[in-house]
């Protein structure tokens, strides 16, 4: 498989120092046979332990609360819904680390994925790609989102400073200077299991702080 375009954005701070860990136990939740198999090979050749493969959601779920990897990858179309399996997990085991795995970024999935407690959510084209390094970044406590939705979020900050700009301030670029505290405070928020859309409103308001 070629790697996509999309390429993903780690865009939050870690929870924890450093990432020195050798290996990572993974739960794998994929139906289909043929992708598995590319995930396993990927995941396996860069000292991933696979602990349990799924192939619904509940099997998800199972797997999840009885072998409690470091990480876990859950397919977005996973038959019973792979988003609601991530809610599932998020609720019985809080400190999950869940990357959605989905065939192509689409920004509704992506934010109902977020909303429902994924730290990731990655693009079936990095698989061979960039898959093993952005799920040991999700174990370590970061969130990896596909770069249309990093550059979503850019474009959104520019335009709400744009608008709120006098002469006298140059706001492009102010809103550059502010993303990272932008992003830092709306992905906290976001962790607390606080709503995407009242997390966003959240950090425009604290964001008028630093006008």
């Amino acid at each position: 498989m070629s790697q996509s375009t999309q390429e993903l954005g780690t865009l939050v701070e870690t929870d924890e120092q450093g990432g020195g860990r050798d290996s990572y136990e993974i739960v794998v939740a994929e139906d289909d046979a043929f992708m598995m198999a590319i995930v396993r090979e990927v995941l396996e050749r860069d000292g991933f332990r696979i602990v349990a493969e799924a192939r619904d959601a509940d099997e998800a779920l199972e797997a999840a609360l009885r072998h409690r990897p470091h990480v876990m990858l859950l397919e977005v179309d996973l038959p019973g819904d792979g988003i609601a399996a991530s809610q599932a997990i998020r609720s019985q085991i809080p400190e999950a680390r869940i990357a959605m795995l989905a065939g192509f970024s689409a920004e509704d999935d992506v934010f109902r994925a977020i909303d429902a407690g994924a730290n990731g959510y990655l693009l079936k084209s990095t698989a061979q790609g960039r898959l093993p390094s952005a799920l040991k970044a999700v174990a370590r406590g970061e969130t990896a989102l596909p770069r249309a939705v990093t550059e979503r979020l850019v474009r959104e900050m520019r335009a709400a400073q744009s608008a709120q700009r006098t002469p006298e301030h140059g706001g492009v670029n102010r809103a550059l200077r502010y993303l990272p505290r932008f992003l830092k405070h709306f992905y906290r928020r976001v962790r607390a299991r606080m709503p995407v859309s009242a997390a966003w409103s959240s950090a425009r308001h604290r964001m008028r702080a630093y006008r």
